[in-house]
Protein backbone atom coordinates (compact mmCIF):
# COMPACT_ATOMS: atom_id res chain seq x y z
CA UNK A 1 0.00 0.00 0.00
CA UNK A 2 2.80 2.56 1.13
CA UNK A 3 4.63 1.55 -2.45
CA UNK A 4 1.32 2.63 -4.38
CA UNK A 5 0.78 5.72 -2.57
CA UNK A 6 4.58 6.37 -3.20
CA UNK A 7 4.54 5.72 -7.21
CA UNK A 8 1.24 7.54 -7.36
CA UNK A 9 2.85 10.76 -5.69
CA UNK A 10 5.64 10.06 -8.32
CA UNK A 11 3.32 9.70 -11.42
CA UNK A 12 1.89 13.07 -10.40
CA UNK A 13 4.69 15.21 -9.90
CA UNK A 14 6.26 13.88 -13.13
CA UNK A 15 2.66 14.97 -14.67
CA UNK A 16 3.08 18.26 -12.91
CA UNK A 17 6.86 19.19 -14.31
CA UNK A 18 5.87 17.84 -18.03
CA UNK A 19 2.97 20.37 -17.90
CA UNK A 20 5.63 23.55 -16.97
CA UNK A 21 8.56 22.63 -19.10
CA UNK A 22 5.38 22.74 -22.20
CA UNK A 23 4.44 26.00 -20.76
CA UNK A 24 8.27 27.15 -20.90
CA UNK A 25 8.15 25.73 -24.83
CA UNK A 26 5.30 28.07 -25.09
CA UNK A 27 6.42 30.35 -23.68
CA UNK A 28 10.02 32.64 -24.15
CA UNK A 29 10.25 35.20 -21.92
CA UNK A 30 9.00 32.83 -19.13
CA UNK A 31 11.20 30.41 -20.23
CA UNK A 32 14.61 32.94 -20.20
CA UNK A 33 13.19 33.73 -16.60
CA UNK A 34 13.83 30.37 -15.24
CA UNK A 35 17.83 29.95 -17.13
CA UNK A 36 20.60 28.93 -14.66
CA UNK A 37 22.26 32.14 -14.22
CA UNK A 38 24.42 33.73 -11.54
CA UNK A 39 23.03 36.92 -10.05
CA UNK A 40 26.43 38.70 -9.24
CA UNK A 41 25.92 42.13 -7.72
CA UNK A 42 25.11 44.91 -5.02
CA UNK A 43 22.23 45.11 -3.41
CA UNK A 44 21.60 49.22 -1.29
CA UNK A 45 19.08 49.42 0.96
CA UNK A 46 17.68 52.44 2.72
CA UNK A 47 15.08 53.14 5.33
CA UNK A 48 13.81 55.71 7.35
CA UNK A 49 10.68 55.67 9.80
CA UNK A 50 9.03 58.92 11.54
CA UNK A 51 7.31 56.54 14.39
CA UNK A 52 7.13 58.22 17.57
CA UNK A 53 5.88 57.16 21.28
CA UNK A 54 3.01 59.47 20.83
CA UNK A 55 -0.29 57.78 19.60
CA UNK A 56 -1.93 60.69 17.98
CA UNK A 57 1.22 62.01 16.07
CA UNK A 58 1.37 61.05 12.31
CA UNK A 59 3.87 59.24 11.17
CA UNK A 60 5.62 57.58 8.15
CA UNK A 61 7.90 54.88 6.51
CA UNK A 62 9.95 55.02 3.84
CA UNK A 63 12.31 52.29 1.92
CA UNK A 64 14.19 52.95 -0.95
CA UNK A 65 16.37 49.64 -2.45
CA UNK A 66 18.66 49.90 -5.54
CA UNK A 67 20.25 46.70 -7.12
CA UNK A 68 23.10 45.70 -9.72
CA UNK A 69 23.94 42.32 -11.35
CA UNK A 70 26.78 41.86 -13.92
CA UNK A 71 28.66 44.72 -14.44
CA UNK A 72 32.09 43.67 -12.61
CA UNK A 73 31.12 40.03 -14.11
CA UNK A 74 30.57 41.63 -17.59
CA UNK A 75 34.19 44.09 -17.43
CA UNK A 76 36.15 41.14 -16.66
CA UNK A 77 34.44 38.81 -19.32
CA UNK A 78 36.07 41.52 -21.82
CA UNK A 79 39.17 42.08 -20.06
CA UNK A 80 40.18 38.35 -20.07
CA UNK A 81 38.34 37.35 -23.51
CA UNK A 82 37.79 40.01 -25.94
CA UNK A 83 36.49 37.27 -28.20
CA UNK A 84 33.65 35.75 -25.86
CA UNK A 85 30.26 36.22 -26.89
CA UNK A 86 27.19 36.44 -25.53
CA UNK A 87 26.16 35.10 -23.50
CA UNK A 88 29.13 36.13 -21.17
CA UNK A 89 29.87 33.18 -18.48
CA UNK A 90 30.98 33.09 -14.72
CA UNK A 91 32.56 29.43 -14.24
CA UNK A 92 30.70 28.28 -17.34
CA UNK A 93 27.51 29.37 -16.50
CA UNK A 94 26.36 32.62 -17.73
CA UNK A 95 25.31 35.74 -15.78
CA UNK A 96 22.20 38.02 -15.18
CA UNK A 97 22.87 41.26 -15.84
CA UNK A 98 20.47 44.06 -15.14
CA UNK A 99 19.62 47.19 -12.65
CA UNK A 100 16.69 47.59 -10.39
CA UNK A 101 15.35 49.97 -8.61
CA UNK A 102 12.07 50.45 -5.91
CA UNK A 103 10.51 52.55 -3.64
CA UNK A 104 7.98 51.54 -0.69
CA UNK A 105 6.61 54.70 1.12
CA UNK A 106 3.79 54.76 3.77
CA UNK A 107 1.70 57.53 6.14
CA UNK A 108 -0.38 56.66 8.50
CA UNK A 109 -2.72 59.20 10.17
CA UNK A 110 -4.02 58.40 13.61
CA UNK A 111 -7.15 58.75 15.22
CA UNK A 112 -8.96 58.62 18.65
CA UNK A 113 -11.04 55.82 17.32
CA UNK A 114 -9.21 54.68 14.23
CA UNK A 115 -5.76 54.78 12.24
CA UNK A 116 -5.86 55.80 8.51
CA UNK A 117 -2.90 54.14 6.56
CA UNK A 118 -1.77 54.53 2.82
CA UNK A 119 1.10 53.36 0.91
CA UNK A 120 3.05 53.89 -2.56
CA UNK A 121 4.97 51.02 -4.30
CA UNK A 122 6.91 51.96 -7.45
CA UNK A 123 9.58 49.99 -8.89
CA UNK A 124 11.40 49.20 -12.17
CA UNK A 125 14.00 46.75 -13.47
CA UNK A 126 16.09 46.77 -16.42
CA UNK A 127 17.32 43.90 -18.58
CA UNK A 128 20.66 45.09 -20.59
CA UNK A 129 24.08 43.32 -22.41
CA UNK A 130 23.96 40.07 -20.98
CA UNK A 131 19.99 39.89 -20.37
CA UNK A 132 16.86 40.65 -22.10
CA UNK A 133 14.88 39.50 -19.09
CA UNK A 134 15.15 39.87 -15.50
CA UNK A 135 15.64 36.39 -13.70
CA UNK A 136 12.23 35.32 -12.08
CA UNK A 137 12.79 36.06 -8.46
CA UNK A 138 13.49 39.91 -9.59
CA UNK A 139 10.24 40.37 -11.19
CA UNK A 140 7.32 41.97 -9.88
CA UNK A 141 4.09 40.71 -9.12
CA UNK A 142 0.92 41.98 -8.41
CA UNK A 143 -2.46 40.35 -6.68
CA UNK A 144 -2.08 38.74 -2.82
CA UNK A 145 -3.19 39.47 0.30
CA UNK A 146 -0.07 42.42 0.83
CA UNK A 147 -0.66 43.56 -2.13
CA UNK A 148 -4.05 44.28 -4.53
CA UNK A 149 -6.60 42.08 -2.45
CA UNK A 150 -9.02 42.10 -5.24
CA UNK A 151 -6.74 40.19 -7.16
CA UNK A 152 -5.03 36.54 -6.03
CA UNK A 153 -1.68 36.53 -6.55
CA UNK A 154 0.40 36.87 -9.70
CA UNK A 155 -2.93 36.69 -11.30
CA UNK A 156 -3.31 40.40 -12.43
CA UNK A 157 -0.95 42.28 -15.55
CA UNK A 158 0.98 42.80 -16.64
CA UNK A 159 -1.10 45.90 -18.35
CA UNK A 160 -4.38 44.50 -20.06
CA UNK A 161 -3.28 40.91 -20.64
CA UNK A 162 -5.01 38.49 -19.78
CA UNK A 163 -4.10 34.70 -19.55
CA UNK A 164 -6.24 32.12 -21.19
CA UNK A 165 -9.58 30.87 -19.25
CA UNK A 166 -8.36 27.20 -20.56
CA UNK A 167 -5.03 26.95 -19.39
CA UNK A 168 -4.83 23.54 -17.16
CA UNK A 169 -1.38 24.65 -15.84
CA UNK A 170 -2.03 26.04 -12.69
CA UNK A 171 0.80 28.21 -13.01
CA UNK A 172 0.66 31.81 -13.30
CA UNK A 173 3.96 33.51 -14.86
CA UNK A 174 2.17 37.55 -14.71
CA UNK A 175 5.08 39.15 -13.75
CA UNK A 176 6.78 42.44 -14.92
CA UNK A 177 9.46 45.29 -14.97
CA UNK A 178 7.73 48.01 -13.84
CA UNK A 179 5.14 48.09 -10.74
CA UNK A 180 3.18 51.07 -9.41
CA UNK A 181 0.41 50.50 -6.46
CA UNK A 182 -1.33 53.17 -3.68
CA UNK A 183 -3.44 51.29 -1.12
CA UNK A 184 -5.40 53.24 1.29
CA UNK A 185 -7.23 51.79 4.27
CA UNK A 186 -9.14 52.67 7.37
CA UNK A 187 -8.67 50.74 10.75
CA UNK A 188 -11.01 50.29 13.40
CA UNK A 189 -11.87 49.00 16.43
CA UNK A 190 -14.63 46.45 16.95
CA UNK A 191 -14.41 45.27 20.34
CA UNK A 192 -11.37 44.25 22.63
CA UNK A 193 -8.69 42.50 20.21
CA UNK A 194 -11.18 42.72 16.66
CA UNK A 195 -10.85 45.02 15.06
CA UNK A 196 -11.94 45.80 11.38
CA UNK A 197 -10.72 47.64 8.05
CA UNK A 198 -12.27 49.55 5.20
CA UNK A 199 -9.51 49.16 2.37
CA UNK A 200 -8.98 49.86 -1.06
CA UNK A 201 -6.35 49.07 -3.81
CA UNK A 202 -5.02 50.28 -6.76
CA UNK A 203 -2.81 49.37 -9.77
CA UNK A 204 -0.69 47.20 -11.76
CA UNK A 205 2.53 45.76 -13.59
CA UNK A 206 3.79 46.04 -16.90
CA UNK A 207 6.89 44.73 -19.22
CA UNK A 208 9.94 47.48 -20.43
CA UNK A 209 9.31 45.27 -23.59
CA UNK A 210 8.01 42.30 -24.87
CA UNK A 211 9.71 39.29 -26.05
CA UNK A 212 8.77 37.57 -29.31
CA UNK A 213 5.65 39.10 -29.49
CA UNK A 214 4.15 36.73 -26.45
CA UNK A 215 2.52 39.56 -24.39
CA UNK A 216 2.21 42.74 -26.10
CA UNK A 217 -0.77 43.80 -24.05
CA UNK A 218 1.43 44.32 -20.93
CA UNK A 219 4.41 46.63 -22.67
CA UNK A 220 3.82 49.73 -20.61
CA UNK A 221 2.96 52.68 -22.85
CA UNK A 222 2.82 56.49 -21.79
CA UNK A 223 -0.36 56.82 -23.76
CA UNK A 224 -2.35 54.06 -22.30
CA UNK A 225 -1.04 52.74 -18.57
CA UNK A 226 -3.46 55.13 -16.87
CA UNK A 227 -6.55 52.99 -18.49
CA UNK A 228 -4.63 49.43 -17.36
CA UNK A 229 -4.82 50.40 -13.39
CA UNK A 230 -6.58 47.82 -11.71
CA UNK A 231 -8.96 49.02 -8.47
CA UNK A 232 -10.02 46.53 -6.11
CA UNK A 233 -12.22 47.50 -2.29
CA UNK A 234 -12.55 45.33 0.42
CA UNK A 235 -13.64 45.19 4.43
CA UNK A 236 -11.39 43.13 6.79
CA UNK A 237 -11.28 41.78 9.90
CA UNK A 238 -8.16 42.01 12.04
CA UNK A 239 -7.42 39.88 15.73
CA UNK A 240 -4.90 42.27 16.97
CA UNK A 241 -2.62 40.54 19.89
CA UNK A 242 -0.10 43.20 19.77
CA UNK A 243 2.48 40.59 19.26
CA UNK A 244 0.54 38.82 16.74
CA UNK A 245 -2.16 39.73 14.04
CA UNK A 246 -4.45 37.55 12.72
CA UNK A 247 -6.10 38.88 9.09
CA UNK A 248 -9.30 38.19 7.24
CA UNK A 249 -10.16 40.21 4.25
CA UNK A 250 -12.52 39.82 1.28
CA UNK A 251 -12.19 42.34 -1.61
CA UNK A 252 -13.31 42.13 -5.25
CA UNK A 253 -12.80 44.38 -8.24
CA UNK A 254 -14.09 47.54 -9.20
CA UNK A 255 -12.08 47.67 -12.93
CA UNK A 256 -10.42 45.22 -14.41
CA UNK A 257 -7.79 46.47 -16.79
CA UNK A 258 -7.88 43.25 -19.19
CA UNK A 259 -11.98 43.73 -20.04
CA UNK A 260 -13.06 45.21 -23.49
CA UNK A 261 -15.73 47.26 -25.32
CA UNK A 262 -15.32 49.29 -22.21
CA UNK A 263 -16.67 47.42 -19.55
CA UNK A 264 -13.43 47.46 -17.64
CA UNK A 265 -15.70 49.71 -14.72
CA UNK A 266 -17.50 46.61 -12.73
CA UNK A 267 -20.33 48.59 -10.89
CA UNK A 268 -23.07 47.51 -13.17
CA UNK A 269 -22.05 43.81 -12.70
CA UNK A 270 -22.10 44.26 -8.50
CA UNK A 271 -24.88 41.41 -7.01
CA UNK A 272 -24.09 40.75 -3.47
CA UNK A 273 -27.12 38.72 -3.30
CA UNK A 274 -25.88 36.62 -6.59
CA UNK A 275 -24.14 33.15 -4.88
CA UNK A 276 -22.37 33.20 -8.55
CA UNK A 277 -21.42 35.75 -8.63
CA UNK A 278 -20.03 36.18 -5.21
CA UNK A 279 -18.04 32.68 -6.47
CA UNK A 280 -16.37 34.62 -9.41
CA UNK A 281 -15.74 37.91 -7.91
CA UNK A 282 -15.10 37.49 -3.48
CA UNK A 283 -11.51 37.22 -3.29
CA UNK A 284 -10.58 35.97 0.60
CA UNK A 285 -7.28 36.47 1.70
CA UNK A 286 -5.69 35.04 5.27
CA UNK A 287 -2.47 36.25 6.04
CA UNK A 288 -0.64 36.84 9.48
CA UNK A 289 0.32 40.55 10.26
CA UNK A 290 -1.30 43.42 8.90
CA UNK A 291 -0.71 44.28 4.82
CA UNK A 292 1.68 47.26 5.56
Amino acid sequence: RDFCLSRGLGDVYKRQTQVFENLLLGNSRLSKSFENVFILGLNYDFTYNTLTASKLQPYSYFRMGLGTSGNLASLASQLINKNATKPYQFLGTPYSQFARFDVDYRYFIPRPRGLFASRFIGGVGVPYNNSTVLPFVEQFFAGGSNDIRAFTIRSLGPGSYEPSTTTTSGFLDQTGDIKLELNLEYRFPIISYLKGAIFMDAGNIWLIKDIENTQPAGVFKFNRFYKEIALGTGLGLRLDFDYVVIRVDTAFALRKPFMTNSKNWTFSQINFSNKTWRKKNLIWNFAIGYPF
